[in-house]
């Protein structure tokens, strides 16, 4: 209260772990992380949260980890349906438009979508807007209608690989952006993902 600025700080010796998903050709990003050993946190040198080391702990390739996750998504679906939670916000974008009802980006992952009920999605969560800023320009984007963390979603499923690859990549383009990571709602409790 009352200060002219509001800092943001990661104390020295935090440690994080993710899983990093590189679908570029011969891994770029991961040897690039391998050479380098150090990378910076946040929106750039000047004014992020300053430089890390990293390592990678293990690295598997992406069919075969989907191959895996394929056989746990099966214990999820019950008559070609399947609960998802939202682990971060999620919507779609149709050109100026937004819903906060995600779909499968066309290219990206297919054979899964949200079910229809009496007269609507059948969905139980919040309903919010996800705002953000463009890094070149540091100006506003367009705020998207979205549904918000935690929601959750029931889905029809024709394919399991579909789930599992989007649980891994996010359901769209925009899961670059934090938004669009979805999973069946079991792993929530029981991640296979973080759990190795």
């Amino acid at each position: 209260r009352g200060m002219l600025y509001n800092y943001e700080a990661i104390l020295p010796g935090a440690e994080f772990s993710t899983v990093i998903i590189d679908r570029t050709d011969r891994r770029r990003y991961i040897e690039f992380l391998r050479r380098e050993r150090r990378i910076f946190i946040g929106r750039g040198m000047s004014r992020g949260f300053g430089r890390t080391s990293v390592s990678v702990r293990w690295e598997k390739d992406i069919d075969l980890l989907v191959r895996e996750l394929k056989d746990e998504v099966k214990k999820w679906v019950v008559d070609g349906r399947i609960a998802l939670y939202a682990r971060s916000p999620a919507t779609t974008v149709r050109g100026l438009r937004s819903s906060p009802i995600p779909e499968p980006e066309e290219g990206w992952i297919a054979g899964v979508r949200i079910a229809r009920g009496n007269g609507g999605f059948l969905a139980a969560g919040f309903k919010g807007k996800f705002r953000s800023v463009s890094y070149i320009t540091g100006l506003p984007r367009p705020s998207l209608s979205c549904s918000e963390e935690g929601t959750v979603f029931i889905a029809e499923v024709n394919s399991e690989e579909a789930v599992a690859l989007g649980s891994l990549i996010g359901w769209s383009h925009l899961s670059c952006l934090g938004l669009n990571i979805i999973q069946p709602l079991g792993w929530w409790y029981d991640d296979p993902l973080y759990c190795r």
